[in-house]
């Protein structure tokens, strides 16, 4: 081939490269902020709404109806346990039960002669006995059903009668409280089965720690009628700060229990999950993405796999427009 003819098509291949290189498009790299997978410690806690009180109130009920012959507390006052707080009017029971008691005693008297009667003649006198007792017996409770004690040691809340009033069968009369504080939070029952009596927590209020607590118990479900969920009260004893949140009764507090600790596991912090669980590994200048439990995380981080720590991840991936194998810079910001 012709020397002029040769230099001629290297020319015009050249010119060809050169146009294909600015006609067609060139994959940009996208600029991302990274950050690198560490090891740490993953504390999981979970948040509960709580309500300063006192533990173990009880609220006395009238047994039955009646009217209020003697009270015998006032709202601040110690009690101890059994101890007499009011008594209802019991005058009908103790005249129909000294009759009966009257009755019983002459037939007691009549015993000799009984004896010598017909089987016939003894049963029924042994079957008058028989109900005369259990009569005796009923009134005998009904008087002292009527007589109410304290359930526990502790302080008279609140009295809700006053003598000389009437009160319907199955209405308060007064509420007893202890003198240990305590906290009460209510979780669906769904979300509380991960909890154990014996978990500490912490007590924020506006943002700030002021009180260390234990689980101690849980009640049994029941069903909230405002949203059809099955709920369960859990009580909280007080280890630090009972003094602060004796100022704060009645108050509502945030509870932080602390599920677990999980020691030296691979981390990657919250801001480089995607909103569909998903981290985003650089590797060799592109990006893969990969799922995240999102079940094991706390405020700040995510567990992930141990054999990602050191591996470079993409930080906010929802706003970079990352797709998989996407081509990515670390920008200067």
């Amino acid at each position: 081939m012709p020397k002029t003819k040769a230099s001629f098509y290297i020319i015009a291949a050249t010119v060809c490269t050169v146009a294909v290189m600015f006609v067609l498009p060139i994959t940009p790299k996208i600029p991302v902020s990274t950050t690198v997978i560490e090891r740490g410690d993953l504390i999981s806690t979970q948040s509960l709404e709580g309500l300063v009180g006192y533990r173990n109130e009880q609220v006395s009920i009238a047994p039955v109806a009646g009217q209020v012959v003697q009270v015998l507390a006032v709202e601040g006052q110690a009690v101890c346990r059994g101890e007499v707080l009011v008594r209802l009017d019991t005058s009908l029971e103790e005249q129909a039960l000294a009759r009966l008691e009257q009755t019983l005693s002459k037939q007691q008297e009549a015993d000799a002669s009984i004896g010598q009667a017909s089987d016939t003649v003894q049963a029924v006198w042994l079957q008058n006995q028989l109900t005369l007792e259990t009569q005796i017996n009923e009134l005998t409770l009904g008087i002292q059903g009527k007589t109410l004690r304290s359930p526990i040691d502790g302080v008279i809340e609140q009295v809700y009668v006053a003598q000389g009033a009437y009160v319907a069968s199955l209405s308060p009369v007064l509420s007893v409280r202890s003198n240990q504080l305590e906290l009460c939070a209510w979780q669906r029952v769904q979300e509380s089965k991960v909890l154990q009596p014996g978990m500490r927590a912490v007590v924020y209020s506006g943002g700030q720690q002021h009180a260390v607590a234990t689980l101690s118990s849980f009640e049994a479900p029941f069903l909230e009628s405002a949203t059809g969920q099955m709920m369960q009260t859990l009580h909280f004893s007080i280890d630090q700060g009972e003094e602060w949140l004796q100022s704060r009764l009645g108050e509502t507090v945030t509870i932080e229990v602390l599920e677990r600790v999980d020691a030296g596991v691979a981390l990657a912090p919250i801001a480089a999950v995607s909103k569909d669980n998903a981290i985003w590994v650089i590797r060799e200048g592109k990006v893969i993405p990969l799922s995240v439990d999102p079940r094991y995380r706390d405020a700040d981080y995510v567990q992930v796999a141990d054999e990602l720590v050191g591996e470079k991840v993409v930080l906010l991936p929802d706003g970079a427009g990352l797709h998989p194998g996407s081509l990515v810079k670390e920008s200067r910001r």
